[in-house]
């Protein structure tokens, strides 16, 4: 019921198979993604260059990140990961540049994060945050309502569609779940 995760595994599975070096280069390639992502953000956050390739660093560095980045099957973390922060960097960008096509990518880039991997389900809530705490002048814009209002509908036929075990053609809830049949032993 995570359909962009099985294609990605099914595509992984038939290009690395059991060689080791291909599997290297998946691991490569998106750790490579999430660090460049991450300078993105970092970047247009900061607008420092060298800070931001400090920040980078030290994240690339902790302790948790360590582990994703050395092993080929983290590769299905590691590129929804930096789909959600690039979500993030055109958001930010929209500010800049007040350019609907950053609008755009934004919602493209979660919207693939999302039937990915749910890591960055809540992303729109910083999103949000961060219009209400930086970008006030901005919160009411048109197409801002607009975005927020396709995340909102992105998120609910989302949670339908993984509560429905994608609508029945799969199983119901693989992997770690939450019953609401059993509620309140369950919570």
């Amino acid at each position: 019921d995570r359909p962009l995760q099985y294609i990605w595994a099914q595509f992984q599975n038939y290009i690395v198979g059991y060689d080791s070096f291909r599997g290297l280069l998946v691991t490569f390639l998106s750790s490579s993604i999430t660090i460049l992502s991450s300078f993105l953000l970092i970047r247009i956050l900061l607008k420092n260059n060298l800070y931001s390739f400090l920040v980078t660093s030290i994240y690339v560095l902790l302790v948790n990140k360590l582990e994703i980045f050395h092993y080929p099957v983290m590769a299905h973390v590691n590129i929804p990961s930096s789909l959600y922060i690039l979500s993030l960097y055109f958001f930010i960008r929209y500010f800049e540049k007040l350019s609907n096509s950053d609008l755009g990518f934004s919602f493209f880039f979660y919207s693939l994060g999302l039937f990915w991997y749910e890591v960055g389900f809540f992303i729109p809530l910083i999103m949000i945050l961060y219009s209400f705490i930086f970008k006030r002048e901005f919160l009411f814009k048109k197409q801002l309502i607009f975005f927020y209002s396709g995340l909102l509908f992105l998120i609910l036929f989302y949670l339908i569609f993984r509560f429905s075990g994608a609508f029945g053609f799969s199983d119901l809830m693989s992997g770690r779940s939450v019953s609401l049949a059993d509620l309140p032993q369950g919570f």
